[in-house]
């Protein structure tokens, strides 16, 4: 909801999770899923924080290389 991107622009990115349950197993970015991670970093680009509101919390998440397929 943060970032305003829709399900739908995001769905080229599920697909790829789709298929092979094995973490190791070959996964390719299609055309369609690196125009929604240049969505997504846009999106990021332009909600950029300038002041903290304590009320909201913030989640982050660390991918490291030694826990996912590269």
């Amino acid at each position: 909801p943060y970032l305003e991107l829709t399900i739908a622009q995001l769905s080229p990115l599920f697909n790829i999770l789709k298929g092979d349950l094995e973490l190791t197993s070959q996964r390719e970015l299609t055309p369609e899923a690196e125009q929604a991670l240049e969505e997504v970093q846009q999106a990021i680009s332009n909600h950029q924080v300038y002041r903290v509101d304590l009320t909201i919390d913030i989640v982050v998440f660390l991918v490291t290389p030694d826990f996912h397929p590269t």
